[in-house]
């Protein structure tokens, strides 16, 4: 019965009641030619025509009289739908839950009650690959949501043995600061083949990446590695960074450096640079960070 009842459900209720009867009371194979003459009987025109109080509305329908994936979308609609809103059941009901901004996840929510939009706990802000370039500038993304940020590079230079610098600024870039004691640094290493010296300074106007080992650019040499930096923005201490850079230097020998390194000041730290000594950079950077809290 539920496709006679679909079939004629916009008909005033005493004429469906009659016709859902007189067609459920029809040989099965003499049905279908019965509701195409009923639908032309009771074409467009006509179901204009009836007034609102004497049709049969949808909430009068029993739920068994509606066929399987026979509701399609656009009959489907909570009210000031978007594209990118999601349907979703509140215990009590479908409701609709509005899309959310750029970037964010869809999570159960701390009472694991319903779902939510939420930003991502890691997030990349970058990525670059920097081809015969004089530096790669890290100038956005810096957020008072986020306190650790970290940096992967692979990089060669145009020219032999040189060191890889970061600088830090305070200005979102528009200067770096490049006094002669605005840096601290130290580092340790181990060469492939021998013991490699403790590379470090008091006072410097860069922070080296690669300690002591100087950087070649031979055929398949360069230097790899990551930097982290934890609340750059805080004013609370100076901003330090971890690091690890792995490199060949002119001679084919490998190294790994590991170390730290710190700005003079107390000043909050919104971007940051990476260059060479000498020459031009080519390779990769990732630059991402972690949020602060969930």
């Amino acid at each position: 019965m539920g496709v006679l009842q679909r079939e004629v459900r916009r008909l005033t209720k005493l004429e469906a009641q009659a016709e859902a009867a007189r067609l459920n009371a029809l040989p099965a194979a003499a049905r279908a030619p019965a509701l195409l003459e009923l639908k032309e009987r009771y074409d467009a025109h006509y179901l204009a025509k009836l007034k609102p109080e004497t049709e049969m509305t949808i909430d009068k329908i029993p739920t068994d009289a509606i066929e399987d994936s026979a509701v399609k979308g656009l009959k489907i609609a909570m009210g000031a739908d978007v594209a990118g809103d999601i349907l979703t059941h509140d215990g009590a009901a479908y409701v609709r839950l509005p899309k959310g901004t750029a970037g964010q996840v869809l999570r159960m929510n701390a009472s694991a009650t319903g779902v939510e939009w939420a930003d991502e706990s890691e997030e990349a802000i970058s990525y670059s690959e920097p081809a015969a370039a004089a530096s790669v500038e890290l100038t956005t993304g810096f957020s008072a949501n986020y306190d650790v940020y970290e940096i992967y590079y692979e990089l060669v230079s145009s020219t032999n043995t040189v060191d890889l610098h970061v600088l830090f600024s305070t200005d979102t870039g528009a200067t770096y600061k490049t006094g002669a004691s605005d840096y601290r640094y130290s580092s340790w290493g181990k060469q492939d083949n021998s013991g490699a010296p403790q590379e470090f300074s008091t006072g410097a106007s860069f922070i080296a990446l690669n300690g002591a080992n100087s950087v070649g650019n031979g055929s398949g040499q360069g230097i790899s590695g990551s930097l982290r930096m934890i609340r750059p923005l805080s004013t609370d201490m100076k901003s330090f960074i971890t690091f690890e850079s792995s490199l060949f230097n002119s001679s084919g020998s490998s190294f790994h450096q590991h170390g730290n390194g710190s700005y003079s000041g107390n000043e909050a730290i919104n971007a940051l640079k990476l260059e060479f000594s000498a020459g031009l950079m080519t390779g990769k950077v990732l630059f991402r960070r972690l949020r602060n809290s969930t």
